[in-house]
């Protein structure tokens, strides 16, 4: 199923409303929990990174030379 923004919205309305969630977003002024999510907490460079790091550990004690990923 596809979601509308208003599904989501409708979703996390509740989540949106904790205190403690409106602390977040007001700490960095943002507009809302998901920007404090995928600006603050889990960039896409420490996500990119920790990717990568997966991936040499993977490689390096899993995988063979000729099979890596």
């Amino acid at each position: 199923r596809d979601y509308t923004d208003n599904d989501i919205k409708q979703i996390y309305k509740e989540i949106e409303k904790n205190p403690q969630n409106i602390a977040f977003v007001k700490e960095n002024n943002l507009d809302n929990l998901a920007q404090v999510f995928s600006q603050v907490r889990y960039p896409k460079q420490g996500n990119e990174q920790t990717s990568e790091r997966l991936k040499k550990f993977v490689n390096d004690t899993f995988l063979s030379s000729d099979n890596q990923i």
